[in-house]
C-alpha cells in the first residue's frame, strides 16, 4: 500500500526534507542547485505514493514541466532537459536514505 500524505501534513513535510537532504537540493533532472522542490517519480495520480523512493529533488521549471507525466514520458518529450545519467543515480547522493531508482539495475549510457 503506497504511502500517502496530503500536501501540508507535517509528514509529508518531514519526508520533502528528508528528500532534498537526500539529493543536496540538485535538480535530478537538469542539475541545477538549490532547488526546493518535491517531485513523485510514479505521479500520485496514476498511484504513486509519497515513499522516499518515489519523490525526488526537482526545480521549479522541471517540476511544473513534469507535471502529472510519468517519468518515461517525461524525459523523452522535447520539452524535458538533458538528464545526465550520473544525477539519475542513488550512489550520486552519497546519503544512506533510500534513492528513486534504489535497488534497479543501472541502465547502461552508451
Amino acid at each position: 500500500m503506497a504511502l500517502r500524505h496530503k500536501n501540508n501534513t507535517s509528514e509529508f513535510k518531514k519526508q520533502r526534507l528528508k528528500v532534498l537532504a537526500r539529493d543536496n537540493r540538485v535538480c535530478q533532472y537538469c542539475g541545477a542547485e538549490d532547488a526546493n522542490h518535491v517531485d513523485h517519480v510514479v505521479p500520485k495520480v496514476a498511484g504513486g505514493g509519497d515513499e522516499l523512493d518515489n519523490l525526488l529533488t526537482s526545480c521549479k521549471k522541471c517540476n511544473l514541466l513534469k507535471g502529472r507525466k510519468s517519468l518515461a514520458f517525461f524525459l523523452g518529450s522535447t520539452s524535458a532537459p538533458t538528464v545526465s545519467p550520473d544525477l539519475l543515480s542513488p550512489v550520486r547522493a552519497g546519503s544512506s536514505l533510500v534513492g528513486p531508482f534504489e535497488g534497479q539495475a543501472r541502465p547502461s549510457w552508451n
